[in-house]
């Protein structure tokens, strides 16, 4: 972080971390600041140099945190924390359905197919979550409206993952894992391979897609470029995962 704003500042950020908040230190001092830390799974202030430069600035300066973890909130001394609810059950049904009805269809083709009483009971497993819902919908909106492959989704045995309280994404990792374990083969290698870069790092699609070539990560298909086919994977795992 110290880094990163002094660089935006102009100021040298190549030097030692007691360098790097003396010039923080003078940086915000000039005027008020917001600095925003988002997704912060862990808060490490593991040297009270940083923590009092980061507290420094005029009055009317903020420090703004968003966090899946309670216990980062609590070791900031935040005096006021927004806590995020879950969805009631409408709420997650009416999401549900944006993400997985495709164009054209409505609530009543869940009825006609009769799986609506099987997505209902989907949605419950979301916990309320919406970034589960939307995950796990626009898993379903690539299915067909059969009976069998819903109730192969409902009786997962991924939904029965118990993760420790303490673990950061402990409720949300089995969703995602479940729209993960329902790619293909070769949507899965290349989903993975994305892991070498860092978190928010952009990847230019023409170097991504040569490097899946590369590696042989693109199934060959006969008459279809496969750098046709590397193209479709991403607007693939866009969509689903």
């Amino acid at each position: 972080i110290l880094r990163e704003v002094c660089k935006g500042s102009g100021e040298n950020p190549d030097c030692s971390l007691s360098e790097l908040c003396t010039q923080l230190r003078n940086e915000p001092s000039k005027g008020k600041f917001l600095l925003v830390l988002d997704d912060v799974l862990e808060l490490k202030w593991s040297e009270e140099e940083v923590e009092g430069t980061l507290m420094m600035g005029v009055m009317g300066s903020n420090i703004l945190m968003t966090s899946r973890n309670k216990n980062v909130s609590y070791g900031m001394r935040a005096f006021y924390m927004h806590e995020l609810r879950e969805f009631s059950f409408d709420q997650s049904w009416e999401l549900f359905l944006k993400e997985t009805l495709r164009e054209g269809q409505t609530e009543e083709d869940l009825v006609m197919h009769k799986i609506r009483h099987v997505g209902k009971r989907i949605v419950r497993k979301c916990g309320g979550l919406p970034l589960v819902i939307k995950t796990v919908g626009s898993m379903m909106h690539t299915k067909k409206m059969h009976t069998e492959d819903w109730k192969f989704i409902e009786g997962s045995k991924i939904w029965e993952w118990k993760m420790p309280a303490a673990e950061i994404g402990g409720k949300i990792l089995p969703g995602l894992m479940l729209s993960y374990d329902d790619l293909s083969h070769y949507l899965k290698s290349c989903f993975v391979y994305c892991c070498i870069y860092p978190k928010d790092y952009e990847i230019e699609r023409e170097t991504l897609i040569r490097q899946w070539v590369a590696h042989g990560l693109i199934e060959e298909k006969d008459s279809i470029d496969v750098e046709v086919t590397a193209n479709q994977y991403i607007k693939d795992l866009i969509t689903d995962a």
